[in-house]
């Protein structure tokens, strides 16, 4: 059952011209909302006229609705249409549907052609394609909405019902929803690149909301091992990964380790008729990939044909942006008059630079508190043509040193959030070293303090859990920071390998040269000693037995120790990294290290490392770690990965090593058995079997013993491929809608003169 709340009163009117087109069997002529002469929508057929009245008041009494309609019987008269029919979302007894037909007068044909919610919702539950089609309708209704918050893989934020519902509400369809909905479901790959803050998140979340409420499963991965282990050949699910190469930078030598393990996740899920991958990506970022990898240039693979670009938006939806934002976000009214009356909508809507992070912006309470109404106008128009200003006067004027510290330490967390104690321990190293740099004062209490100041402006806190409140804050700070000097300061504060690794990252991206990603590197020798001693697990807040991810994975931590030693070749950070390897703070694991230690082999074939003090022994440590992870139980990719280690490690390995690693293979032959048990993924299957095929020649492995766990594996991928088989395909179905390319001055005018004098909600 429907409220319809969280339709602005031009989506109410496009949902009852359908809705009521579609049980009459007429095709209704649609009109911009705003003074409309009593029309919402018509249709003239025959020498006879229908006319269609929306009146969106939900929330509202019915005397507010009654008041309105005696004001339109003029209009009905002048217009004297052979029938007339009222649509409202303001709830109807049978005697205010009688009271309403003495006031609609005899054009009105029946107290039926008077719809009110209940009926509005019979006739969704006799169309219900029509509720599909109406994205912001079929998201807000109680059951999808329940299924979004309380999907187990939900991932992208603890949203609430709520802050669900007013995401929905700020919406605004358009034309990029159909096509990208269309692209997923021809090729199982979606990916939306475009500028910063034009709606990619928003457009990939709906769509992923979309996919929820028709019971798929949703699987949001922050890298590509989260994927492969999550493929399922036989349950619907869809993949999110949100800036999948990164929200501010891309480092070529790590896209050079990635780019092939994308190409094979996105053949796999294409050839998968039950899984679906939505990728977001800034589009100057996928275009500087795109050239530097041969995997996302191969013309075979035709990256081109998923992207779907949506920085360009009709002058209709960028007005309609805006009027959501008013409308849903409850900008005071004096700021809304203040704006609609300043005749500066048009300059607003038209400008170069318009962009929906701007808008977000310019329409929040508490960031417009300090402008003067009659200003309003100026102000937007000034934030447009300086949107990197923003940020910077929020930064620069409004909070104290000691906030901002906080979001400095929060920027090299990681990017999805820091736990609010891990951020405390973090803050205070910093604080401390930044308030003595400055010579500013500080007290227990600042922390604190800076929490209070900067969540719902700057940072948004969610079950003990703080995050920066939006990616252009990311933006900013990133070009805050680009200070060597600073960077330099800071480096020794790192409480967390993460940390430092964010640093470290940062410092490349600033185009630091070679002499100070040196001096950077020995600033954090003090930290990578400390490397043991920073646990990769915590306890979970959310089960009292589990255990969740602290910090970076031991693989990481090695690759980033080897890192620095390169820039350095120091004696110190390599002795680190040998004891490191030896004797990590967790046991190197395939789920988790595999990834990072087939990059290290991969560098050790290419003699990176022959000027390392002790080369012998960082070799032996990492001939023991290889043949650790090929007795781990392992899934077609982890092996088809390891055994790329093992060829690149063929020429240098010893000879003990080498007879270890012939029995960590064929283990893995004994295991066709298990891994078979394991895996709902034909592809993974698959992989294994070519990895098996592999590495059986280096072992020596007698080829029926190959021959039997290749049987194995072919029966599992044939039972899979029979219960698909009886599993209907998944149907899914959207309406799409033709976006019109013209929307006239007086249109835009009309649209927000209605909301200067709304009714209440």
């Amino acid at each position: 059952m429907h409220d319809f709340k969280a339709l602005s009163p031009p989506d109410f009117e496009h949902l009852t011209r359908d809705l009521i087109g579609k049980d009459l069997a007429l095709s209704f002529e649609g009109f911009c909302a705003g003074p409309d002469d009593g029309i919402d929508g018509r249709h003239a057929a025959a020498g006879k006229t229908t006319i269609l009245q929306a009146k969106h008041y939900a929330g509202s009494s019915f005397s507010k609705l009654k008041s309105a309609m005696k004001q339109e019987r003029p209009a009905i008269d002048r217009l004297a249409p052979d029938r007339y029919l009222l649509a409202t979302s303001c709830p109807l007894t049978p005697a205010n549907k009688a009271e309403l037909a003495k006031i609609i007068g005899g054009k009105l044909q029946q107290l039926a052609d008077i719809l009110g919610p209940e009926d509005l919702n019979a006739l969704l539950r006799k169309y219900p394609n029509i509720e599909r089609s109406h994205v912001k309708l079929w998201l807000s209704s109680a059951m999808v909405l329940d299924r979004i918050v309380r999907s187990a893989h939900y991932d992208f934020a603890a949203f609430t019902r709520e802050e669900m519902l007013e995401k929905v509400k700020i919406y605004a369809p358009n034309s990029s929803f159909e096509r990208s909905f269309e692209k997923l479901e021809k090729h199982h790959i979606l990916i939306i690149s475009g500028p910063p803050g034009v709606g990619k998140t928003t457009l990939a979340e709906m769509l992923a909301y979309s996919y929820i409420g028709d019971n798929w499963e949703l699987i949001p991965i922050r890298n590509l091992d989260d994927g492969f282990g999550a493929l399922n050949d036989t349950k619907n699910r869809v993949y999110y990964f949100d800036d999948f190469l990164g929200q501010i930078s891309l480092d070529p030598k790590t896209l050079a380790t990635k780019d092939a393990e994308l190409a094979k996740f996105i053949r796999k899920v294409r050839a998968t008729r039950n899984a679906r991958f939505i990728l977001t990506t800034r589009a100057y970022i996928f275009e500087e990939a795109r050239t530097l990898s041969e995997y996302l240039g191969d013309p075979s693979l035709n990256v081109s044909k998923y992207v779907l670009d949506v920085g360009v938006y009709t002058r209709k939806i960028k007005a309609l942006i805006l009027y959501n934002h008013l409308l849903a976000r409850n900008t005071p009214q004096q700021f809304v008059d203040a704006l609609i009356l300043s005749g500066k909508l048009k300059s607003i809507i038209d400008h170069k630079n318009y962009n929906p992070r701007v808008i977000e912006w310019m329409t929040d309470v508490q960031r417009i508190q300090d402008i003067v109404p009659t200003q309003y106008a100026e102000s937007f128009l000034h934030s447009l043509a300086n949107p990197k200003k923003l940020w910077e006067k929020a930064f620069d004027k409004h909070i104290k040193p000691h906030c901002q510290h906080l979001l400095m330490a929060l920027f090299f967390m990681p990017e999805h959030g820091a736990d609010i104690d891990e951020l405390r321990l973090a803050f205070d190293a910093l604080h401390s070293v930044l308030c003595e740099r400055h010579f500013l004062s500080s007290t227990p209490k600042d922390f604190n303090e800076s929490i209070r100041i900067l969540e719902g402006g700057f940072i948004a806190l969610t079950n003990h859990k703080v995050s920066l409140i939006n990616p252009s804050l990311r933006d900013y700070l990133s070009t805050y920071l680009n200070d060597l000097s600073l960077l330099l300061a800071i480096a020794s504060t790192a409480k967390l390998a993460v940390w430092a690794k964010n640093l470290w990252k940062h410092a490349k991206y600033i185009k630091s040269n070679e002499e100070e990603q040196k001096q950077l590197a020995f600033a954090l020798v003090s930290v990578a000693k400390k490397f043991r001693s920073f646990p990769v697990w915590k306890r979970s807040r959310q089960s009292h037995n589990g255990l969740e991810s602290h910090d970076i994975s031991s693989g990481e931590r090695l690759g980033l120790l080897l890192e620095w030693w390169r820039v350095t070749e120091s004696k110190t950070l390599a002795g680190v990294a040998l004891a490191f390897a030896k004797s990590p703070v967790e046991s190197f694991e395939a789920w988790n290290d595999v990834e990072e230690i087939v990059k290290i082999f991969d560098d050790l074939a290419e003699g990176d490392f022959d000027r390392f003090d002790g080369y012998s022994k960082l070799v032996t440590e990492l001939e023991g770690i290889l043949t650790s992870l090929l007795l781990e139980d392992l899934n077609g990719d982890q092996l088809g990965q390891l055994t790329r280690a093992v060829k690149s490690s063929h020429h240098h390995i010893s000879a003990q090593a080498k007879i270890d690693l012939v029995k960590a293979i064929r283990h893995q032959v004994k295991q066709a058995g298990k891994i078979s048990f394991d895996s709902e993924s034909v592809s993974d299957l698959s992989d294994f079997e070519d990895a098996l095929r592999d590495l059986a020649p280096r072992a020596s492995i007698p080829k029926a013993d190959l021959d039997y766990a290749i049987d194995i594996l072919r029966e599992r991928q044939q039972d899979i491929e029979e219960r698909m088989t009886k599993t209907p395909a998944p149907s899914i179905s959207r309406v799409r809608r033709k976006e019109p390319d013209d929307f006239s001055d007086n249109e835009l005018s009309n649209l927000f003169n209605a909301l200067l004098s709304r009714p209440e909600e």
